[in-house]
């Protein structure tokens, strides 16, 4: 009997590599992760792409440049024509031609794989690099820095031939990884070059087809740098990543460069497949920003340099999702522990009433009390057969390790309704939107990188987990009653961590294209179903108890409303049927014996438009009322201020008989300020002028601004810039304020303006300041610096203003803070106990605000907040930006 060996013809290798990759971006992350795995600090990929789309326009030294890279001066002359010092594009050029320099254009593009890894010797290349499946990964998973290795299947270095059809390498090993360096036969590294098409060649098998090998026997990469290309300049390419890189790398200082690149590998890959223009490239470095998750390899950073954009591209940076309604990570153990934590960012708890938490469903749950939800996070510890309880097999669900999964939601778009219901913080819309365009979806990390196709965008593999089909079979809203909920796919990003040292079950294709699908990944994909199903009993639970709130605190105010839309629309019908009877009536000759129009109406509808005429007639009433309001809102803000001046009027009043400028004419007749040198400052007679000239002073800023206060030009709606209007505020106040120790910053962005009345701005914001000037005087006041401080900002379609002082702020004795807004209600009184107060100042704001289709929210303050005081916040609608004026406005 005999005994004949398998033989693999070398196409095998092709079906490995070119066909078996999926695309350049998959090839790309290969030889990245080659990288990490060789313990380098870094990966740089250049593309020297200069020429991969051909040029409208082409200066001199650039068809110089062409000419010495090979380029025949006939293409050029043939294509372009000389015009203004530079050769331009003909409109229609020869396709035949066109295409033939098209691609001797893209032959030109080489790309570059650099890094200072461990690099090899020629014994590693010869028994390593050049054996297809080699097992020394899966049995040495370590590297000497303790980097779990990312490759197994020894296949990686086959996405060069997915790449082009030649590479030519120059490595360099580490003398500290590789103790048996020596300047023998065997050098300190070499130079690899092979040409993928001889594996093209009929009838060969693989161990025919061989690869040039060059032994380098002295120098670091920096100095045998040059072998990989004559013009190949790795200090300027260093040069080029150490500006662009976020942070400091301090292998790429100039003084560092020869020690840095004392070892590594350099790639060039030639005569590439791909057409690599910069749509290619932007795909490509998007794919980067993903393979790693964010944070977890800071010790490895990615870098890329285009040479057809070469200020677009820098540091690869994994994008970190810091605005987000909801964040869920959930850690597993070796015996199916799971810790699940939940943090709530969704809802502004500093607007949400106290009596919210009052409600029994809520006072009463674990998860949404007061105290959970100001702290915005809780805990729950659940089993894998907590999240799936079935019959499973315990052994099959201990073969699936330890994991840990991170999930965020970020919803894309809210309305006025929904955030007014719910309390939601104000989001920026296109912000989100273009994030999760980028990076939404479900991920697998395995030890840092990514495991393809899992989340990919556009792609099939995006809901791997089955999460649409899952809505789509419950398409319930948040709030509803039943629940039902189901997270919307769009919404939602991702992030599974597993390890091949703990998740031995999780296994790759042989196309490094996905995790085989073993029953463990299977129980997988339910677990991590199951606790998104956490974040949505959450989500929907809190939604309907802020629903069920607001029903019950604004559910007839709503009513009103909709009542009136029904009015306006039942007039209208009214409206249009009285137009079409009348046409009839004036197009008809004679009359048909018919009733009269008024006879053939219903007593239900005679009823309808008489009751929507009644609420007609009384919105016009109250339309008049809220006009004379106006005038009453001016009238009280100034008893206001007039109160609020009146002590300091008062005290000065004795001081003003004369005016100081009179005295010292009257008195340097006989006397000077030198006669009383060394005098004490009470028998000083020009102390007390000095005293009286700061005491004219205050007063004429008073007047000033209590006279500028009704001024004509306040009374017209006009362009107000709301960081100028705050800046002149603050001035007007700033003698008062100082002599109180307050301090009044404001906090504006300088493009936010509206079309506003002035005055009504003026009414709102004296109000706050008197308040807080008589909260400062309290004896319940802290004795801390005395802070008034104005934030205001735009956020998606709303204008947001805050006030803010650190005074001893609402009563806690006060049940309903909400009352402060009331007419006539008021908290100053003297020492006697009688009020002082006009109760009509918190009134004022509300009915300001309202006018302008906006609201106030009183800002209730955490239990762990550093400083107590008042706060609220107002929300004005963006329409009311600057607009063309109009009639009467």
């Amino acid at each position: 009997m005999t005994k004949i060996p398998f033989t693999v013809s070398a196409r095998a290798a092709i079906l490995i590599g070119r066909e078996n990759i999926a695309n350049s971006k998959g090839a790309i992350i290969e030889l990245v992760k080659n990288c990490y795995d060789a313990d380098s600090p870094f990966c740089i990929v250049k593309i020297d792409n200069e020429f991969a789309e051909v040029p409208k326009y082409l200066a001199i030294e650039k068809q110089d440049k062409l000419i010495k890279k090979g380029i025949s001066w006939n293409y050029i002359k043939r294509l372009y024509a000389l015009n203004s010092g530079r050769y331009e594009l003909v409109n229609s050029p020869r396709q035949l031609i066109f295409k033939a320099f098209e691609k001797r254009l893209r032959d030109l593009v080489v790309l570059y794989i650099i890094d200072a890894g461990d690099g090899m010797t020629k014994e590693i290349i010869q028994k390593h690099w050049m054996t297809i499946g080699t097992d020394n990964k899966l049995q040495d998973y370590m590297t000497n820095s303790k980097r779990v290795k990312s490759g197994a299947k020894g296949i990686g270095r086959f996405a060069l031939d997915k790449l082009g059809r030649e590479c030519r390498m120059v490595t360099i090993a580490d003398p500290e990884v590789y103790s048996n360096l020596s300047e023998s036969d065997d050098g300190i590294g070499a130079v690899w070059h092979v040409n993928w098409a001889d594996f093209e060649k009929k009838n060969i098998t693989i161990s025919q087809v061989e690869a040039n090998l060059e032994i380098i026997q002295s120098g670091g990469l920096m100095e045998n740098s040059n072998a990989v290309d004559p013009s190949f300049d790795l200090v300027n390419i260093a040069k080029i990543v150490r500006e662009r890189s976020s942070s400091e790398i301090n292998g790429l200082q100039p003084s560092m460069l020869n020690e840095t690149f004392s070892h590594g590998t350099i790639l060039k890959i030639s005569k590439l497949h791909d057409v690599w223009n910069d749509n290619l490239v932007k795909q490509i470095f998007t794919d980067l920003e993903v393979l790693v998750p964010p944070r977890d390899t800071e010790e490895f950073s990615i870098h890329m340099i285009s040479r057809l954009k070469p200020n677009d591209y820098g540091e690869v940076l994994s994008s970190v999702c810091d605005d987000f309604d909801y964040k869920l990570t959930a850690k597993a153990d070796s015996d199916q522990n799971v810790v699940i934590t939940i943090e709530r960012e969704e809802y502004d708890t500093s607007i949400i009433p106290h009596d919210f938490f009052e409600r029994d469903m809520v006072k009463n749950s674990n998860f949404a009390n007061r105290s959970v939800f100001l702290t915005k996070k809780y805990i729950q510890h659940l089993t894998f057969s907590q999240l799936i309880p079935s019959n499973h097999d315990n052994s099959l669900l201990s073969e699936i390790g330890p994991f840990e999964f991170i999930f965020y939601f970020l919803k894309k778009t809210t309305t006025s309704v929904d955030s007014a219901r719910f309390f939601y913080k104000p989001i920026t819309s296109h912000t989100r939107k273009e994030w999760l365009d980028k990076l939404g979806g479900i991920k697998i990390y395995r030890d840092n990188f990514r495991v393809r196709p899992y989340g990919e965008v556009n792609e099939p593999a995006f809901d791997w987990l089955g999460l649409g089909s899952r809505k789509a079979a419950s398409p319930a809203g948040i709030g509803k009653p039943e629940g039902g909920y189901r997270v919307e796919l769009e919404n939602i990003a991702g992030v599974i961590k597993i390890s091949r040292l703990t998740n031995l079950e999780f296994v790759d294709k042989s196309s490094r294209e996905g995790l085989q699908e073993t029953q463990a990944f299977q129980l997988l994909k339910q677990i991590i179903t199951a606790v998104i199903a956490k974040f949505e009993e959450d989500r929907s639970f809190m939604a309907r108890e802020l629903s069920k709130y607001d029903n019950e605190k604004f559910g007839a105010e709503k009513d009103l409303e909709k009542a009136d839309k029904l009015a306006q629309s039942i007039l209208e019908r009214d409206r249009q049927k009285n137009k079409t009877n009348h046409a009839s009536s004036a197009n008809s000759n004679k009359s048909d014996g018919s009733p009269a129009n008024d006879e053939k109406k219903s007593i239900e509808n005679q009823e309808a438009v008489a009751l929507a005429h009644l609420a007609e007639s009384r919105k016009e009433t109250i339309e008049k009322l809220t006009s004379e309001h106006k005038l009453l809102r001016g009238l009280a803000s100034s008893g206001i201020l007039s109160a609020a001046l009146g002590h300091d009027l008062s005290k000065i009043q004795g001081k003003l008989q004369s005016r100081s400028d009179k005295l010292i004419n009257l008195l340097s007749l006989k006397v000077t300020k030198e006669n009383f040198d060394g005098v004490e400052d009470y028998e000083n007679p020009f102390v007390y002028i000095d005293q009286m000239k700061k005491s004219d002073r205050k007063i004429s800023t008073w007047l000033g601004f209590s006279l500028g206060f009704t001024r004509k030009d306040k009374r017209k709606r006009k362009q107000l810039f709301l960081e100028t209007y705050f800046q002149q505020l603050r001035s007007s106040w700033f003698s008062t304020l100082s002599e109180r120790g307050i301090e009044f910053s404001i906090d504006c962005a300088t493009n936010i303006e509206l079309r506003a009345f002035e005055i009504d701005f003026d009414s709102v914001f004296v109000n706050f300041l008197t308040n807080s000037l008589d909260a400062f005087t309290r004896p319940s006041t802290k004795q801390v610096p005395r802070r008034i401080w104005i934030k205001c900002e735009e956020i998606g379609n709303q204008i947001l203003i805050e006030y803010r002082d650190n005074g001893p702020g609402i009563s806690q004795d006060i049940l309903d803070p909400e009352v402060i807004f009331d007419p006539m209600y008021t908290t100053k009184r003297d020492h006697t106990g009688q009020e002082t107060g006009t109760g009509l100042g918190m009134w004022i704001v509300r009915t300001v605000v309202n006018e302008y289709e906006g609201n106030v929210k009183l800002l209730f303050n955490a239990d762990n907040d550093q400083e107590s005081g008042f706060g609220l916040r107002i929300s004005i609608p963006s329409k009311y930006k600057v607009k063309e004026a109009t009639n009467g406005l």
